[in-house]
């Protein structure tokens, strides 16, 4: 319960990530047990994607785990988040998509390269230039800074005010 209240205290919204991890599992968006289980569901989804009403703005935000451990899948969720951002922009009506990315690591001294590191909103052509730059590389045997990820989402992306 300590560990919690901390989380809280630094990460307010805390709260809210945990109702929208509960939304998805319960909408069956997360129910593999790793990555690739993830991946799949994703582009099951993804293959039933339309959208018939036309929506001005829309900001999607990727966060990625890209330690050592990701080394065997990070090809394929980066293949995944390049499928999703061209679907997107191909399948629905939005007429003003923009696309983030954050990756994360380690703390230091597990890891001294980055904690994490933020592409801002940006075009389809921009995110997936960055995205191609993204590899899974250090780490260690500490968590990985999930929450940093997260926060650097809701609070470095440069989300749009009527998104």
């Amino acid at each position: 319960m300590r560990n919690y209240k901390k989380l809280k205290e630094t990460y307010p919204d805390i709260e809210r990530f945990i109702e929208v991890k509960e939304y998805l599992k319960r909408s069956e968006l997360l129910t593999g047990e790793n990555i690739s289980d993830a991946i799949s569901v994703l582009e099951s989804k993804l293959s039933t994607l339309t959208m018939t009403e036309t929506c001005e703005n829309a900001d999607v935000v990727f966060c990625m785990d890209t330690t050592g451990s990701m080394a065997s899948q990070i090809k394929e969720a980066k293949n995944t988040c390049e499928k999703l951002v061209k679907e997107i922009t191909a399948r629905t009506n939005i007429k003003n998509v923009k696309f983030s990315f954050v990756a994360y690591r380690d703390h230091p001294p597990e890891d001294t390269t980055y904690i994490t590191k933020v592409q801002p909103l940006t075009d389809q052509e921009n995110i997936l230039a960055f995205i191609a730059t993204i590899d899974a590389n250090g780490g260690g045997d500490t968590p990985e800074a999930v929450l940093d990820g997260i926060h650097d989402s809701i609070h470095k992306v440069g989300w749009r005010t009527y998104s």
